[in-house]
């Protein structure tokens, strides 16, 4: 959904994804389930604390900050 991460960290046994957009970061941390990875926890950072943005709305710049999905 997000494409690919501006950065990957393992930290076993979870990987954190993380994606940077213009207000805020959102940090994806994936864990093993069966044989992928899935999404368990979501947080996002304000990138400027005093203008603090709503977790919704950090998902929302990143989504429009991608290109559409293909049909």
């Amino acid at each position: 959904m997000f494409g690919q991460p501006a950065l990957l960290k393992r930290e076993p046994p979870a990987e954190v994804w993380q994606y940077a957009g213009g207000r805020c970061t959102l940090l994806a941390f994936l864990y093993p389930v069966g044989g992928g990875l899935q999404v368990r926890h979501v947080e996002t950072v304000d990138r400027r604390p005093a203008d603090p943005v709503l977790p919704a709305d950090c998902l929302d710049s990143l989504l429009k900050g991608r290109p559409p999905a293909l049909s």
